[in-house]
């Protein structure tokens, strides 16, 4: 069997002005498609060149942070910025 040249897509949070946890989607174009956004800048903003886009924050999950159903709408973007690592870094456009 062939191995696919394409990398699987990346699964997004989504925050919302608040903070809170409101979305995950199974990738940027998902994403996109859920907030009427674009993906360049979601992708921007996974990767900490944006802060924010559309007054919504965007993560990549790491595979090695788990999220249950239970976080959404109470998982805050500063908790899982420290889940991550990279905490205040991550909040600044510095990190990741």
């Amino acid at each position: 069997m062939r191995r696919s040249k394409f990398k699987r897509p990346k699964m997004v949070l989504i925050f919302n002005g608040a903070q809170t946890l409101i979305a995950v989607t199974r990738s940027l174009n998902s994403a996109a498609e859920l907030t009427k956004g674009n993906v360049q800048a979601i992708s921007f903003c996974c990767t900490g060149r944006y802060i924010s886009s559309g007054s919504l924050y965007f993560r990549h999950l790491l595979d090695s942070i788990e999220i249950e159903i239970a976080d959404i709408g109470t998982l805050q973007l500063p908790e899982y910025d420290d889940l991550c690592g990279c905490g205040a870094l991550c909040r600044k456009g510095i990190g990741r």
